[in-house]
């Protein structure tokens, strides 16, 4: 005990940096509820062989088979958040002192302490330490695997352990994520000037052992490759988007890099030193040619490249930019409390990292709709989130069991129109996820346009929705009614409106009321342009037919701030008959509607 705290009293600072890290990361962590992509790899861990699960939920799937195999042998013990995450959140805080050691041992005790302060403090590490998917893992091996290069490259002999070490390590990576391995391969190959060339031979036969421990895994890699990508659900990145990653990277704020910038002027002005040292521009390499082989594969190929996958690669970068900073004492003392505390700032004050990750569809919605069907005597459900997950979730005791119409069951007998046209309680629970059809909303606000609650979520919203008011704000500049068309003008009066005149706060909902033969008649919304491609869409009036009366509704709904659009852009609507045989369109109007402002902010601005 007397050891302990002599260190932690001869390094209090890194102790103090560990410290921060860990109680970012394990705060409240047992009420973090799980994200879609958490659900999506637990629902995977029902098989009751090995083989079944590698057959069932590894191949499938486009990652490899390390995480959800920790993910099936947990889940034999508990579905517990804390507990599921507990793995991740370890090895979250263990990557903090493993940059350390790597920044020490490359250049100085201020390069450490500073990479550790900024995977310590920044949302980026933080939000993948809580959840267990394979990126933190992925992250840890990376920089075990750096430090342990380091070790051989200093140990006296062939260094024999360290080469053990390497090869298992190497092998990890490739069963916890294809882009931990690319970084382990990048990583060796970068190593290869800073060896001794009689550690050349010791470095290719950990390749060679590394590749042994991991040609079980090839067969499903093989099969992996074949599939191309991850699925239909990521679009090409954009010539931008390197931007976006660092902007996301660092908080969208200008702060860790106007510190480490002012601490690394007297180092930045020795230009001769820093550029002609083969370490700093290895790093430089290692923190962007993921990216690069990642992008033109996603422009070229298919299209794999985001955030979560440049997490391994990030370290990398980090400690290139700690590298400029020397100072010690009271100067380094200064600098990484003043990193500490603007990244702390920035991530529960303007980031709002503690409400965005600790509130979910999948988590708080339920609960809330389950606390509602208690406290509410008449009160209608509709909800548009996957059924197997809901199941799941109850079947394992994570969230109460639940009354409520599933979007999916409704559609089994009815549609979702008639449900809602049939509907007579006073209240509507709606709650739907990030992929759901935007037109529900209108739907439901169409029959229930009252807000008295909502709760918006990074990957999904939920609402309690009377008829007491209308929260809607109607923007039509002339509302359309009493209007027929027929084929031989198969277009309706409408209205435009300068892109500028749409609040970005808000989504713009459109609902037609009609009768006649609507055949494949919609409601279409326009955007005109003289700089960027126009943009059109319709929403077919079949989307939301109630065959059982004559009177029906069509929806449309633009997320404002969603298309990014030239000022001078004019969005227009209006309803197209298409080969309808005639409607009488008797109410066309156009809401402005208060927008979910949380809506993937765990990642964007």
């Amino acid at each position: 005990m007397n050891r302990i705290k002599s260190w932690i009293q001869r390094h209090w600072l890194i102790s103090l940096t560990l410290l921060v890290g860990a109680t970012l990361r394990f705060w409240r962590f047992w009420s973090i509820p799980y994200s879609h992509d958490e659900l999506s790899a637990l629902n995977r861990t029902w098989f009751a062989s090995f083989s079944e699960l590698i057959e069932g939920a590894v191949r499938s799937d486009g990652h490899p088979a390390g995480t959800q195999i920790l993910l099936w042998f947990q889940s034999m013990i508990s579905f517990e958040e804390g507990w599921i995450k507990l793995p991740f959140l370890i090895a979250g805080v263990w990557s903090i002192w493993l940059v350390y050691l790597v920044g020490k041992r490359l250049f100085s005790e201020s390069s450490g302490i500073l990479a550790a302060v900024l995977i310590a403090t920044l949302q980026y590490p933080i939000t993948f330490s809580q959840w267990a998917r394979p990126y933190v893992l992925g992250l840890w091996v990376v920089l075990m695997l750096t430090y342990v290069l380091l070790r051989f490259r200093e140990a006296e002999g062939r260094g024999v352990k360290y080469i053990v070490l390497f090869a298992v390590l190497a092998a990890g990576a490739g069963y916890i994520h294809y882009f931990a391995l690319l970084q382990a391969i990048l990583l060796a190959i970068g190593f290869i000037p800073l060896l001794d060339s009689k550690k050349w031979p010791m470095l290719a036969l950990g390749g060679l052992l590394s590749f042994l421990l991991w040609a079980p895994h090839l067969g499903i890699t093989i099969h992996h490759l074949s599939q191309g990508g991850i699925g239909d659900w990521l679009q090409p990145p954009g010539p931008n988007y390197w931007m976006e990653c660092l902007a996301y990277a660092f908080q969208f704020s200008w702060w860790p890099v106007v510190i480490l910038g002012i601490a690394s002027l007297a180092m930045l002005a020795q230009v001769q030193i820093w550029v002609r040292s083969y370490v700093r521009w290895m790093l430089l390499a290692l923190a962007i040619l993921p990216f690069v082989i990642a992008y033109f594969y996603s422009i070229e190929i298919n299209p794999l490249l985001h955030q979560s996958v440049l997490i391994f690669s990030f370290p990398f970068l980090l400690l290139w930019m700690v590298s400029f900073v020397r100072m010690q004492g009271i100067g380094l003392i200064l600098v990484a409390l003043i990193l500490s505390a603007s990244n702390v700032s920035t991530l529960v004050l303007e980031r709002n990292h503690y409400e965005l990750n600790y509130g979910s569809e999948y988590g708080s919605a339920l609960e809330w709709g389950a606390h509602l069907s208690k406290r509410e005597s008449s009160l209608a459900t509709l909800v548009d989130l996957r059924p197997d997950f809901i199941e799941l979730l109850n079947r394992e005791g994570v969230v109460p069991p639940l009354n409520i119409d599933l979007l999916s069951r409704i559609k089994s007998s009815q549609s979702v129109q008639e449900f809602l046209d049939e509907a007579d309680a006073s209240l509507l629970f709606f709650a739907m996820d990030a992929g759901s059809s935007p037109e529900l909303l209108t739907a439901a606000m169409d029959h229930y346009p009252c807000i008295e609650e909502h709760k918006f979520f990074h990957a999904g919203e939920a609402y309690l929705l009377s008829k007491n008011c209308d929260s809607r704000i109607e923007i039509s500049k002339a509302p359309v009614e009493d209007e027929m068309i027929f084929p031989d003008n198969p277009y309706s009066s409408g209205w435009e409106w300068k892109w500028t005149e749409l609040d970005s706060n808000t989504n713009t909902h459109f609902v037609a009321k009609f009768r006649g033969v609507m055949g494949d008649a919609s409601i279409v919304a326009e955007v005109k342009s003289d700089v960027m491609e126009p943009a059109w869409r319709g929403v077919a009036f079949q989307d939301s037919r109630n065959e059982k009366i004559i009177n029906q509704s069509g929806y449309h709904v633009i997320y404002n701030s969603e298309m990014k659009r030239d000022s001078s852009d004019i969005l227009k609507s209006f309803v197209w008959l298409g080969n309808g045989g005639g409607i009488e369109l008797y109410s066309f109007r156009a809401y402005s509607v208060p927008k979910n402002t949380n809506k993937f902010r765990l990642f964007r601005k």
